[in-house]
Protein backbone atom coordinates (compact mmCIF):
# COMPACT_ATOMS: atom_id res chain seq x y z
CA UNK A 1 0.00 0.00 0.00
CA UNK A 2 1.63 3.63 -1.24
CA UNK A 3 1.12 6.13 0.80
CA UNK A 4 -1.52 8.06 -1.19
CA UNK A 5 -3.45 4.57 -0.86
CA UNK A 6 -2.69 5.15 3.18
CA UNK A 7 -3.98 8.38 3.67
CA UNK A 8 -7.43 7.81 1.49
CA UNK A 9 -8.76 5.09 3.74
CA UNK A 10 -11.04 5.79 6.04
CA UNK A 11 -11.79 2.59 7.26
CA UNK A 12 -9.80 3.02 9.95
CA UNK A 13 -8.56 5.90 12.15
CA UNK A 14 -4.86 6.81 12.53
CA UNK A 15 -2.91 9.47 15.53
CA UNK A 16 -4.08 12.29 12.82
CA UNK A 17 -7.27 11.60 12.55
CA UNK A 18 -7.83 10.91 16.10
CA UNK A 19 -5.63 14.42 17.27
CA UNK A 20 -8.41 16.16 14.87
CA UNK A 21 -11.01 14.24 16.58
CA UNK A 22 -9.84 15.64 19.86
CA UNK A 23 -10.95 19.10 18.37
CA UNK A 24 -14.41 18.09 17.84
CA UNK A 25 -16.00 15.09 15.80
CA UNK A 26 -17.12 18.11 13.41
CA UNK A 27 -13.94 18.68 12.45
CA UNK A 28 -12.76 15.31 12.05
CA UNK A 29 -15.99 14.46 9.59
CA UNK A 30 -15.30 17.10 7.79
CA UNK A 31 -11.66 16.16 6.82
CA UNK A 32 -12.33 12.69 6.62
CA UNK A 33 -15.87 11.60 6.01
CA UNK A 34 -17.63 13.87 4.30
CA UNK A 35 -18.58 12.88 0.90
CA UNK A 36 -18.28 16.55 -0.68
CA UNK A 37 -15.30 17.47 1.22
CA UNK A 38 -12.68 19.38 -0.22
CA UNK A 39 -9.43 17.72 -0.79
CA UNK A 40 -6.50 19.31 1.78
CA UNK A 41 -4.07 20.79 -0.10
CA UNK A 42 -0.30 20.75 1.38
CA UNK A 43 1.03 23.63 2.19
CA UNK A 44 4.63 24.80 0.89
CA UNK A 45 6.18 23.52 4.40
CA UNK A 46 4.62 20.08 4.04
CA UNK A 47 5.71 19.55 0.44
CA UNK A 48 9.19 20.14 2.05
CA UNK A 49 8.92 18.66 5.12
CA UNK A 50 7.12 15.17 2.51
CA UNK A 51 10.71 15.63 0.19
CA UNK A 52 12.90 15.64 3.41
CA UNK A 53 10.89 12.82 5.00
CA UNK A 54 11.84 11.40 1.15
CA UNK A 55 15.61 12.21 1.11
CA UNK A 56 16.38 10.61 4.50
CA UNK A 57 13.99 7.40 4.24
CA UNK A 58 14.09 6.41 0.87
CA UNK A 59 17.31 8.18 -0.59
CA UNK A 60 16.69 6.49 -4.05
CA UNK A 61 12.88 6.88 -4.27
CA UNK A 62 13.91 10.70 -3.60
CA UNK A 63 16.23 10.79 -6.65
CA UNK A 64 14.07 9.18 -9.00
CA UNK A 65 10.51 11.50 -8.05
CA UNK A 66 12.16 14.93 -7.16
CA UNK A 67 13.82 16.88 -9.96
CA UNK A 68 15.20 20.75 -9.37
CA UNK A 69 14.29 23.19 -11.41
CA UNK A 70 17.31 24.24 -13.55
CA UNK A 71 19.00 27.47 -12.42
CA UNK A 72 18.28 30.40 -15.02
CA UNK A 73 15.40 28.70 -16.66
CA UNK A 74 13.97 31.32 -18.39
CA UNK A 75 9.78 29.79 -18.61
CA UNK A 76 9.13 33.40 -20.86
CA UNK A 77 11.24 31.90 -23.61
CA UNK A 78 9.94 29.01 -26.34
CA UNK A 79 13.06 26.46 -25.08
CA UNK A 80 12.43 27.49 -21.29
CA UNK A 81 8.55 26.60 -21.91
CA UNK A 82 9.11 23.30 -23.47
CA UNK A 83 12.29 22.54 -21.00
CA UNK A 84 9.59 23.42 -17.86
CA UNK A 85 6.83 21.39 -19.78
CA UNK A 86 9.38 18.27 -19.86
CA UNK A 87 9.88 18.70 -16.46
CA UNK A 88 5.92 18.53 -15.78
CA UNK A 89 5.87 15.59 -18.33
CA UNK A 90 7.84 13.97 -16.02
CA UNK A 91 5.54 13.34 -13.36
CA UNK A 92 8.46 14.38 -10.39
CA UNK A 93 7.61 16.75 -7.85
CA UNK A 94 9.69 20.31 -9.36
CA UNK A 95 11.80 21.56 -6.25
CA UNK A 96 13.69 24.97 -7.00
CA UNK A 97 17.67 24.90 -6.16
CA UNK A 98 17.51 26.81 -3.43
CA UNK A 99 14.41 24.26 -1.55
CA UNK A 100 16.80 21.24 -3.30
CA UNK A 101 20.01 22.42 -1.01
CA UNK A 102 18.00 22.78 1.80
CA UNK A 103 16.37 19.01 1.66
CA UNK A 104 19.73 17.68 0.82
CA UNK A 105 21.50 19.19 3.56
CA UNK A 106 18.89 18.23 6.14
CA UNK A 107 18.92 14.68 4.92
CA UNK A 108 23.04 14.60 4.64
CA UNK A 109 22.88 16.08 8.23
CA UNK A 110 20.43 13.28 9.74
CA UNK A 111 22.07 10.36 8.28
CA UNK A 112 25.63 11.62 9.12
CA UNK A 113 24.26 11.87 13.13
CA UNK A 114 26.21 8.62 15.13
CA UNK A 115 22.15 7.48 16.32
CA UNK A 116 21.27 7.54 13.15
CA UNK A 117 23.88 5.80 11.43
CA UNK A 118 23.66 3.09 14.01
CA UNK A 119 19.91 2.88 13.36
CA UNK A 120 19.58 2.58 9.49
CA UNK A 121 22.44 -0.11 9.85
CA UNK A 122 20.00 -2.46 11.46
CA UNK A 123 17.36 -4.20 9.56
CA UNK A 124 14.37 -1.95 9.29
CA UNK A 125 11.47 -0.95 6.92
CA UNK A 126 9.97 2.50 6.05
CA UNK A 127 6.51 3.72 5.95
CA UNK A 128 4.69 0.43 6.64
CA UNK A 129 1.05 0.76 6.62
CA UNK A 130 -0.05 -1.13 9.96
CA UNK A 131 -3.77 -1.81 11.04
CA UNK A 132 -5.27 -3.39 14.25
CA UNK A 133 -8.28 -3.54 16.33
CA UNK A 134 -8.07 -1.61 19.76
CA UNK A 135 -10.77 -1.39 22.02
CA UNK A 136 -13.50 -2.87 18.93
CA UNK A 137 -12.23 0.31 16.56
CA UNK A 138 -10.55 0.03 13.75
CA UNK A 139 -7.15 2.17 13.37
CA UNK A 140 -3.53 2.03 11.48
CA UNK A 141 -0.78 4.08 11.30
CA UNK A 142 2.66 4.58 9.01
CA UNK A 143 5.74 4.68 11.30
CA UNK A 144 8.35 6.15 9.16
CA UNK A 145 10.69 3.67 10.01
CA UNK A 146 10.63 0.16 12.39
CA UNK A 147 13.25 -1.90 13.25
CA UNK A 148 12.96 -5.69 12.36
CA UNK A 149 15.58 -7.02 14.80
CA UNK A 150 14.19 -5.25 18.24
CA UNK A 151 10.80 -3.63 18.47
CA UNK A 152 11.55 0.56 17.80
CA UNK A 153 10.11 2.92 15.91
CA UNK A 154 11.84 6.34 15.01
CA UNK A 155 9.49 8.97 13.21
CA UNK A 156 11.29 11.88 11.93
CA UNK A 157 10.70 15.35 12.47
CA UNK A 158 11.77 18.72 10.63
CA UNK A 159 11.58 21.78 13.26
CA UNK A 160 12.68 25.46 13.42
CA UNK A 161 14.46 23.90 16.81
CA UNK A 162 15.41 20.90 17.93
CA UNK A 163 16.55 22.28 21.84
CA UNK A 164 15.25 20.52 24.23
CA UNK A 165 12.98 23.37 25.33
CA UNK A 166 11.68 24.40 22.23
CA UNK A 167 10.94 20.82 20.65
CA UNK A 168 9.43 19.68 23.74
CA UNK A 169 6.70 23.10 23.61
CA UNK A 170 6.29 21.60 19.91
CA UNK A 171 5.75 17.97 20.84
CA UNK A 172 2.88 18.84 23.36
CA UNK A 173 1.21 21.30 21.37
CA UNK A 174 1.48 19.02 18.17
CA UNK A 175 0.31 16.01 19.89
CA UNK A 176 3.24 13.86 19.99
CA UNK A 177 2.41 11.96 22.29
CA UNK A 178 -0.80 10.94 21.32
CA UNK A 179 1.43 9.63 18.43
CA UNK A 180 3.64 7.99 20.09
CA UNK A 181 1.42 6.24 22.42
CA UNK A 182 -1.12 5.77 19.64
CA UNK A 183 1.81 4.35 17.44
CA UNK A 184 2.87 1.71 20.16
CA UNK A 185 -1.03 0.49 21.10
CA UNK A 186 -1.71 -0.42 17.32
CA UNK A 187 1.77 -2.60 16.42
CA UNK A 188 1.46 -3.78 19.90
CA UNK A 189 -2.34 -5.19 19.11
CA UNK A 190 -0.41 -5.95 15.25
CA UNK A 191 2.47 -7.58 16.56
CA UNK A 192 2.17 -8.71 19.91
CA UNK A 193 4.72 -6.60 20.85
CA UNK A 194 4.78 -3.03 21.81
CA UNK A 195 7.77 -1.38 20.42
CA UNK A 196 9.97 1.41 21.90
CA UNK A 197 9.48 4.94 20.34
CA UNK A 198 11.78 7.79 19.59
CA UNK A 199 11.85 11.02 17.80
CA UNK A 200 14.33 12.01 15.26
CA UNK A 201 14.74 15.64 14.84
CA UNK A 202 16.26 17.56 12.39
CA UNK A 203 16.09 21.48 12.14
CA UNK A 204 15.23 23.37 8.78
CA UNK A 205 17.63 25.82 8.94
CA UNK A 206 21.73 25.59 9.35
CA UNK A 207 23.41 23.98 10.22
CA UNK A 208 20.74 21.64 10.31
CA UNK A 209 21.34 19.89 13.97
CA UNK A 210 19.88 16.80 14.83
CA UNK A 211 18.73 15.51 18.29
CA UNK A 212 16.91 12.25 19.51
CA UNK A 213 14.18 12.54 21.94
CA UNK A 214 12.83 9.21 23.73
CA UNK A 215 8.87 9.74 25.08
CA UNK A 216 8.69 9.54 28.94
CA UNK A 217 6.36 6.89 30.34
CA UNK A 218 4.16 9.10 32.35
CA UNK A 219 3.36 11.31 29.19
CA UNK A 220 2.52 7.81 27.62
CA UNK A 221 0.66 6.80 30.47
CA UNK A 222 -1.55 9.97 29.96
CA UNK A 223 -1.65 9.70 26.14
CA UNK A 224 -2.98 5.98 26.64
CA UNK A 225 -6.07 7.45 28.67
CA UNK A 226 -6.62 9.84 26.29
CA UNK A 227 -6.41 7.60 23.06
CA UNK A 228 -9.22 4.85 25.19
CA UNK A 229 -11.22 8.07 25.94
CA UNK A 230 -11.36 9.10 22.48
CA UNK A 231 -11.72 5.56 20.70
CA UNK A 232 -14.92 5.31 22.81
CA UNK A 233 -16.49 8.38 22.04
CA UNK A 234 -15.33 7.76 18.22
CA UNK A 235 -17.07 4.55 18.22
CA UNK A 236 -20.00 6.54 19.47
CA UNK A 237 -19.97 9.15 17.12
CA UNK A 238 -19.28 6.30 14.51
CA UNK A 239 -22.23 3.90 15.02
CA UNK A 240 -24.72 7.10 15.09
CA UNK A 241 -23.04 9.07 12.74
CA UNK A 242 -23.38 11.86 14.56
CA UNK A 243 -20.47 14.00 14.67
CA UNK A 244 -21.11 17.19 16.68
CA UNK A 245 -18.98 20.58 17.15
CA UNK A 246 -17.56 21.74 20.30
CA UNK A 247 -21.24 21.95 22.14
CA UNK A 248 -24.33 21.51 21.21
CA UNK A 249 -25.91 23.96 19.14
CA UNK A 250 -28.53 25.60 22.04
CA UNK A 251 -25.87 25.74 24.48
CA UNK A 252 -24.18 29.04 25.62
CA UNK A 253 -20.57 28.85 26.62
CA UNK A 254 -18.86 31.28 28.93
CA UNK A 255 -15.57 33.16 26.70
CA UNK A 256 -12.47 32.09 28.16
CA UNK A 257 -9.54 34.35 27.98
CA UNK A 258 -5.82 33.32 28.12
CA UNK A 259 -3.75 32.99 31.62
CA UNK A 260 -2.06 36.39 31.35
CA UNK A 261 -5.70 38.16 30.70
CA UNK A 262 -6.81 36.97 34.08
CA UNK A 263 -3.45 38.22 36.09
CA UNK A 264 -3.98 41.47 34.05
CA UNK A 265 -7.39 42.26 35.81
CA UNK A 266 -6.73 40.71 39.26
CA UNK A 267 -3.98 42.96 39.23
CA UNK A 268 -5.87 46.01 37.68
CA UNK A 269 -5.78 48.68 40.68
CA UNK A 270 -8.31 51.07 39.17
CA UNK A 271 -6.05 53.35 37.30
CA UNK A 272 -5.10 53.63 33.61
CA UNK A 273 -2.08 55.17 31.64
CA UNK A 274 -2.65 57.05 29.10
CA UNK A 275 -0.02 58.53 26.40
CA UNK A 276 -0.91 61.42 23.95
CA UNK A 277 0.90 61.89 20.92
Amino acid sequence: MNNAEYHADTSAISASGLKLFMRSPAHYYAAYLDPNRVERQPTAAMKLGTATHCAILEPERFNSEYVAMPEGLDRRTTAGKQAYADLLASGAEILTADEMAQVMNMACSFRDNDISRALFDRSHSVEQSIYATINGVSCKCRPDFITADWPLVMDVKTTKDASPEAFGRSAWNLGYHIQAAFYRRVIGAATGTTPDFIFGCVESEAPHLVAYYSVPQYLLDYADGLIDTLLERYAECLAADLWPGYVAEIEMQELSVPGYARRAIEGFDGEIEVNYV
